[in-house]
């Protein structure tokens, strides 16, 4: 039977259509038109799929910087001050402001009203006297600054804003995260004000003067935690203090400076002070500008004023206001203890970089300046002071009697040996042949040991001298000094008795014996049965008529100090 060509065209238009994949469930194509006889149409195009149209890129708007407010919080400022209140009004406590002092400073509060009410009452503490309403409104109006902050009615808003001074710790760590991010803000301030200026500064630099600052923002006032040496060797170590006395002097250091009685070393002190305070040389030493604190425990107070009027007006500098602050604690303070618990916080509060304690046996408490054990635990107290504050601290030592050009320059400075083993930096002043003039040696833990040289005194300050020998100093001796049995002996009275360590550490100070040469002649009295011991372990010398003649007529024994 013939087939039509229309019935062929259907027969394979519908095998196409069994050959197609079944529509998905989010499109179906439409069905073909029923085949007719006279025409068949194929089926027709599938239609294309329209793209779904992406959203725009949402642009943000930039920010102007000019027109952010600076962070700080108004409400954790006004906590602070309301919680150090409330704890001297209601509870006659000193706690909260101790605590406060510890971690913030004047500088912390944004708002001024702020910050100088909070100066007010570091200056009550400072004074010891209570941060009570009456007595607070009363410093701010006898100052002139009680309308400058909002009158009596700021200061009473105070007692109610905060109900407890329970949660100041809460609000200080909101005004440090404020102060930190400010901080951040100025220093960048300060890098694109540099990097457009400095044109004939090297750019890397221009980078190494502002990695201590950023260091300064990362660290962290927790306990440390443990460090990888790798990270080390893979530059990651952390950058060297800065120096506060080049070669000599680190921040965070400590420093002693030893000297005979006469070697007016508080006039060297007090230049120092001065001269970092205005960033001017010290004996031929550079400085970094910056912050000093010193602690007068020796001079009545006119008398520190008139020698440091003095100083100024010889070297033709005077520092900024808030760059050399004094504390006269003369009579009022008596252990490095008391010293660091009472004012820690404020020196830290203040910033400072230096520290100089004048003199140091005025914190000695009680400690045997002989003994190793005691000294240790007094320098431990300084280190101490100098971590909590971030400073250096500096304080002198007298040297021990006799004559020091016959011992090595570490071994001057009297009492226990740790005066010299523990600082970091260790710089003596020993008499010249010359008159007024003084041979400086210095050992440095950390820096190159910097050539020993002569300062001049020339009222009221010294003056580095190249011109003379560091060498040739007074007492020098001709020939190397010989001890014998007699310079033992002749320590000894008719009836009085020594202990051995006292009696060693006896001639060491007064004579300069070594330990050693003490010992080894102790040793042979001992074996002639020259000396005899008591039951309560006291030696006395052995009297006989005819040993060199040595008990004089009036019962004492005469002191055989020839030097050879």
């Amino acid at each position: 039977m013939a087939v039509s060509i229309e019935e062929l065209r259907a027969k394979f238009a519908a095998k196409r259509l069994e050959k197609q994949p079944a529509a998905s469930e989010n499109h179906t194509d439409p069905a073909p038109p029923p085949a007719t006889e006279n025409h068949t149409e194929p089926p027709p195009a599938k239609p294309r799929r329209k793209l779904k149209a992406l959203p725009a890129p949402r642009v943000e708007p930039p920010v102007d910087l000019h027109r952010e407010t600076i962070p700080h919080s108004v409400e954790a400022e006004l906590g602070v001050l309301s919680s150090i209140l409330i704890d001297y009004q209601f509870a006659k406590s000193s706690r909260v402001i101790d605590e406060v002092m510890g971690k913030i400073n004047p500088f912390h509060f944004h708002v001024p009203a702020h910050k100088t009410a909070f100066e007010m009452m570091l200056a009550l503490r400072r004074e010891e006297k209570p941060i009570e309403l009456i007595s607070f409104t009363q410093l701010l109006r006898d100052r002139g600054l009680l309308d400058a902050i909002g009158g009596a009615a700021f200061v009473t808003s105070l007692i109610n804003y905060v109900p407890t001074a329970a949660n100041v710790e809460y609000y200080l760590e909101i005004m440090i995260e404020q102060f930190r991010r400010r901080e951040m803000i100025a220093l960048g301030t300060r890098m694109v004000r540099a990097a457009y200026a400095a044109h004939e500064e090297d750019s890397i630099e221009l980078v190494k003067s502002f990695e201590y600052r950023i260091q300064r923002l990362r660290e962290d006032r927790r306990d440390p935690a443990l460090m990888d040496v790798a990270e080390l060797l893979n530059g990651e170590k952390p950058p060297l203090p800065r120096l506060i006395v080049h070669h000599v002097l680190h921040e965070g250091a400590k420093m002693i400076i030893g000297g005979g009685s006469k070697a007016r070393k508080t006039w060297g002190l007090m230049d120092l002070a001065l001269a970092i305070s205005t960033g001017s040389e010290w004996w031929g030493f550079k400085t970094y500008k910056s912050r000093v604190c010193y602690i007068n425990l020796e001079l009545q107070s006119p008398f520190f004023a008139d020698r440091i009027d003095n100083l100024i007006t010889n070297k033709g500098v005077h520092p900024e206001p808030g760059f050399f602050e004094v504390l006269n604690l003369r009579g009022r303070i008596e252990t490095v203890e008391s010293l660091r618990q009472k004012y820690t916080p404020f020196l830290k509060a203040g910033h400072f970089r230096t520290l100089i304690i004048d003199p140091s046996y005025k914190l000695l408490g009680g400690r045997d300046e002989n003994a190793a054990g005691e000294i240790a635990t007094l320098l431990n107290e300084f280190e101490k002071i100098a971590v909590d504050i971030e400073a250096a601290v500096v304080f002198a030592s007298h040297y021990s009697k006799g004559n020091q050009a016959l011992k090595e320059f570490m071994d001057r400075i009297g009492g226990s040996g740790v005066f010299a083993r523990d600082p970091d930096v260790v710089m003596t002043m020993t008499q010249h042949e010359e008159t007024d003039c003084f041979t400086v040696e210095t050992r440095c833990r950390n820096l190159a040991s910097p050539s020993a040289f002569v300062v001049r005194w020339e009222y009221p300050a010294f003056v580095r001298d190249e011109d003379k020998d560091p060498v040739k100093l007074k007492g020098t001796p001709g020939a190397k000094q010989i001890w014998t049995e007699k310079d033992i002996l002749g320590e000894f009275r008719v009836g009085e008795g020594w202990s051995t360590p006292k009696l060693q550490k006896h001639l060491d100070k007064e004579r300069g014996m070594p330990r050693s040469t003490f010992y080894r002649i102790w040793d042979k009295l001992k074996n002639e049965q020259k000396i005899r011991v008591d039951q309560e372990g006291d030696w006395f010398r052995v009297l006989k008529s005819d040993e060199n003649n040595l008990e004089t007529t009036d019962g004492n024994v005469s002191h055989n100090n020839s030097e050879t």
